[in-house]
């Protein structure tokens, strides 16, 4: 009922090649985009205070493939709170 396929040489030898080159595209082009490998970097400055109710705000610069991109940060915060802190990370 089922018969093997049965291939001339040149259809066979075609096959191989055609598989051969799919393995090797494979194994050498890359499997993530450039711009996932790019490093950014962060500085952001929090000023907070408060006395029960506190308050923070501060601002940042995030830089990516050369570029600035500026952003704000702010919160509140309700409860057991006293102080004041200046607080600056990089990263």
């Amino acid at each position: 009922m089922w018969r093997a396929l049965e291939w001339s040489k040149p259809e066979a030898v075609l096959r191989a090649a055609r598989l051969a080159v799919l393995a090797l595209l494979a194994v050498v082009l890359p499997t993530t985009s450039p711009h996932a490998q790019a490093p950014g970097y962060v500085n952001v400055k929090l000023v907070k205070a408060g006395l029960m109710v506190g308050a923070g705000g501060g601002s940042g610069v995030l830089t990516y493939r050369g570029r600035d991109y500026p952003f704000r940060v702010s919160g509140l915060s309700l409860g057991v709170t006293a102080g004041a802190s200046v607080s600056r990370l990089k990263g």
